[in-house]
């Protein structure tokens, strides 16, 4: 009846066992413009692919040639999906076939077409938008970044039915892994003229005058008038848990003209955590201490004391030191946001942190004893985001990533802090870098980098720069050693921790990766620290959720505004 037909409606759609969307930095989910057609990015045994589940029917469509891809978006008559993979902005045909290669990118954030013959897509973490014909072609900016306004990046584009105007994420210098009150704007491609629109994050035009967006969890719409470029009314809250990535801006939905709307559920923010002892084996033993949103943790050289960063409800981050054996705890820091903390090596009697000021865009190394003893020691300040990752053999020097305008690995001395770091690793490195780890021995450094079109693990001389070789075979991120440096672990998407032997003789050389763990859960956090090893016994510091998800999920809700007129009259003066 027309009734059923104009009333809302939910259902949800569980992924196969064994299969896990890929959420962590960008959307995985999209939906075509007549809500007929859903396509995701998910991974199954260590590969992550497109699958296309039209509405109606119960089968899933693997989209061959798809291997590695992210951020999927449809042309606007829903017979092409673009997405990324492999350092290109691809296409390919939603009936299957020929994926077809568009431009190079490099770390990209989001892609739309803007009409049927033209794509535009954020290439790289900071930078402006780019256009390039849906066929291929020379790309070309849309719009330079406002240097004055210390614009960073502008990211996650969708267009508006005029064929000439996008909607777009703003970042800025001062916020680059905080996008809930970044500005939505609005470009002309033909003129450049920007408008200013709202505050949030990843906007989407429907034709029935709305726009959705989203800050936080939920998933707001306000009325839109696409001509003059203005909301009207206030927004209001369609969906009250939708997943994402606080720290790129990135959020897990898609939404249709026709009134339907496709979510992964959760929170940017990530789920309540407990930390555990893990061994080879998968066994788990508990840690006695809340749950919470716990990151950045590391194990004492003693194997018994832990650091870790918690954010609270108000949205203060602090350091805590959890002794394992006695079940105590206390507070290291005290308001504010510090992160990253890292143990002095051997005697593990000092902490080295990170303490950030948002107002100030300012990142500031301190020193302190770890048993609280005396003062915190001020060592050097930075402009813009900081985060310490190791510490050398014999404590002289720090491996910290300075995020700005890209992610860099740099050396920061502590014998003479007010000298400028280095560059930790040699050469011109395309990709960011991140999450590195010093070998026990102190001579080698392995890292993440995106220089291959998806993040990898790589070895490097820590005293020399010198380039060894590339660890990671199929996607790998997080690497840590083994507390003799004969094991060198990462973690691979979907969930698999992954360790490769290492025989760093007078020639570094390595063996073949292999899954030691599965079914391991890694969430986002800004400084991408989710787990340890612990420098005594073979054993990790992980996070586990507080509430288990056996079965990742789409949902999928019908007609959503028809409930929207129902609960909260729009339109009406």
């Amino acid at each position: 009846s027309r009734a059923q037909d104009e009333a809302t409606v939910r259902l949800s759609v569980e992924l196969p066992v064994g299969m896990t969307l890929d959420v962590a930095t960008r959307p995985a989910v999209a939906i075509s413009p007549d809500g007929s057609k859903v396509v995701f990015a998910a991974g199954s045994k260590g590969v992550t692919l497109l699958y296309l589940r039209r509405i109606g029917k119960f089968d899933l469509e693997p989209l061959s040639g798809t291997d590695g891809a992210m951020n999927p978006f449809f042309s606007p008559d829903g017979e092409w999906i673009g997405f990324f993979a492999g350092l290109k902005l691809k296409k390919v045909p939603t009936e299957g076939g020929p994926v077809v290669k568009l431009a190079d990118v490099d770390d990209p954030r989001g892609g739309a077409w803007l009409d049927r013959a033209t794509i535009v897509y954020s290439p790289k973490t900071a930078t402006p938008l780019m256009r390039v014909a849906a066929d291929g072609g020379t790309p070309t900016p849309v719009a330079p970044l406002d240097e004055k306004k210390h614009e960073r990046t502008h990211r996650w584009p969708s267009a508006l039915p005029d064929g000439k105007t996008v909607l777009f994420t703003v970042g800025s210098i001062e916020h680059p892994d905080d996008y809930d009150e970044a500005s939505i704007e609005a470009v002309r491609v033909d003129t450049g003229t920007r408008t200013f629109l709202l505050k949030g994050r990843m906007p989407r035009y429907l034709s029935t005058g709305h726009l959705l967006f989203t800050r936080g969890k939920l998933l707001y719409t306000v009325p839109f008038d696409p001509v003059r470029l203005a909301p009207h009314g206030s927004p209001v809250a369609v969906v009250d848990g939708v997943s994402g990535d606080a720290t790129t801006g990135a959020a897990q939905y898609g939404a249709a003209d026709n009134g339907t709307i496709v979510f992964v559920p959760g929170d940017p923010s990530g789920p309540l955590h407990v930390p555990v002892w893990m061994d080879l084996k998968g066994t788990v033993t508990p840690i006695d201490v809340p749950e919470a949103l716990y990151s950045d943790p590391h194990v004492a050289p003693d194997g018994r004391r832990l650091a870790v960063s918690i954010v609270d409800n108000t949205g203060a981050r602090d350091i805590h030191v959890i002794d394992t054996t006695r079940g105590t705890s206390f507070k290291f820091t005290y308001g504010g946001i510090n992160h990253t903390p890292i143990w002095s090596r051997g005697d593990g009697k000092t902490l080295y942190y990170v303490a950030y000021d948002p107002a100030k865009s300012q990142s500031t190394v301190f020193a302190r004893a770890a048993d609280q003893s005396g003062t915190a020691e001020r060592l050097r300040e930075f402009a813009g985001q900081v985060y310490l990752e190791d510490i050398s053999l014999d404590n002289t020097a720090l491996a910290m990533r300075i995020t700005s305008p890209r992610a860099l690995l740099w050396r920061m001395s502590l014998t003479n802090p007010t000298a400028e770091p280095a560059l930790l690793l040699s050469g011109q490195i395309p990709g960011g870098q991140t999450l590195s780890a010093v070998s026990p021995d102190g001579r080698w450094i392995a890292y993440a980098s995106t220089e291959t079109g998806r993040s990898e693990v790589f070895a490097h001389s820590f005293t020399t720069g010198a380039r060894l070789a590339q660890v990671s075979s199929a996607g790998g991120t997080e690497p840590h050693w083994s507390a003799d440096g004969r094991m060198l672990y990462y973690f691979q998407v979907p969930d698999q921790l992954m360790a490769v032997p290492i025989d760093a003789g007078t020639v570094f050389a390595r063996g073949k990766p292999r899954t030691v763990l599965r079914g391991l859960t890694r969430w986002s956090v800004d400084t991408g620290q989710t787990y340890h090893v612990s420098p005594v016994g073979d054993r990790f510091l992980m996070m586990r959720p507080a509430t288990e998800h056996a079965t990742p999920e789409l949902r999928v809700v019908f007609n959503w505004l028809e409930e929207l007129k129902a609960r909260a009259p729009i339109n009406k003066k």
